[in-house]
């Protein structure tokens, strides 16, 4: 959809729209709006906002996309008409024209986001959009399992029920891997018998429950506390990092997920 309206739109009608900026022309305007994507989901926290929010989104990137500051409402008109990305309401307030372009846009942002850790708060505030960007990152599980290994226990189980939720349906690529595995360990030790049906759906994913079941074969079960948990505690020979993810050496959870899971 973004293609379409900021490219194949145009092209279909041999159209070319000249900016008014000299080097502000498609490609860049996909990384502009990218980062104003993120400014409004992440900064002011709008779905819904003003002209003069969207000018002052403006105004705290310009200077990376080479756009003049004293040409900012002209800029903002000119993404409000040219792209169709951003739509006028009827009330005089500017929204992107579908959530899930805002929320697309902010992952594409997110996912070059270098700064770890600002993700606690993604996750517990914008699961969506951080989900997106686990899809849309090179290589999904181990974007995953440095996510969850820089977020770990600190984020509650409400805010890994949402997040996986949206990795269900958005469907990573996800390869079967050690790192996977990991990350899915750590999980279950957050979240324990919270919320097992969204666990079983995301276990149901490709590789997601044989990388899984691969790093179980590190754990030695150590005690049944009562009929829903299962206490594992890393085995004598097992690894303590795989690659440079640090492995618990103890946790429990949840029993049924162990059992289907156990090789």
């Amino acid at each position: 959809m973004l293609l379409l309206l900021l490219r194949e739109w145009d092209e279909e009608r041999n159209i070319l729209r000249r900016s008014a900026y000299a080097n502000f022309e498609r490609e860049q305007k996909y990384d502009f709006l990218s980062a104003i994507a993120y400014h409004l989901t992440c900064v002011v926290k709008r779905k819904s906002f003003s002209h003069e929010l969207l000018v002052d989104a403006y105004l705290a990137i310009n200077v990376r996309f080479g756009l003049p500051s004293n040409q900012a409402k002209e800029v903002a008109r000119e993404i409000e008409t040219h792209t169709g990305i951003i739509i006028e309401n009827i009330d005089s307030t500017f929204e992107f024209s579908h959530l899930t372009l805002q929320e697309y846009l902010c992952a594409e942002y997110l996912v070059r986001e270098p700064f770890a850790d600002l993700r606690r708060r993604y996750l517990e505030q914008y699961p969506g959009p951080l989900a997106i960007a686990v899809t849309l990152s090179a290589n999904p599980s181990r974007w995953l399992a440095h996510l969850v290994d820089e977020v770990g226990g600190r984020a509650e189980w409400q805010a890994w029920s949402a997040f996986l939720s949206r990795i269900i349906v958005e469907r990573p690529r996800f390869a079967q891997s050690d790192v996977l595995g990991v990350a899915v360990l750590k999980i279950c030790m957050v979240v324990k018998t919270s919320i097992k049906e969204t666990i079983d759906h995301f276990l149901d994913l490709p590789h997601v429950s044989a990388s899984f079941s691969d790093v179980l074969r590190c754990y030695v079960e150590e005690d049944i506390l009562e009929k829903d948990l299962v206490t594992l505690r890393l085995g004598p020979n097992a690894p303590i990092k795989i690659d440079g993810l640090a492995l618990p050496t103890g946790g429990t959870i949840s029993s049924s997920i162990y059992r289907r899971c156990k090789k």
